[in-house]
């Protein structure tokens, strides 16, 4: 693998969460915004993780993480709880 991904990618996941999370005002989102972040969680639960599962990298591992901690994060801030999936 490219030494310059392998450096950059873990860096860009964590930067692009932690944008997102300040970005993101889970306690000001509209119910179908709320609706939209549930669908795509459940969804990412469902399907994603087995397709993360079967590749070569960890990078899509990680990203999908920083996904679901990120959906929790901002559901718990809209007063929502978490999909069991």
């Amino acid at each position: 693998m490219n030494p310059i991904l392998e450096t950059l990618a873990p860096l860009l996941i964590t930067a692009a969460k932690q944008i997102l999370d300040a970005v993101i005002p889970g306690d000001k989102l509209s119910d179908d915004q709320v609706s939209g972040i549930v669908v795509g969680y459940v969804a990412a639960k469902r399907f994603l993780v087995k397709v993360v599962a079967n590749s070569t990298n960890t990078y899509d591992d990680e990203a999908l993480e920083a996904f679901f901690v990120l959906a929790e994060d901002t559901l718990t801030e809209a007063g929502e709880e978490i999909p069991v999936v």
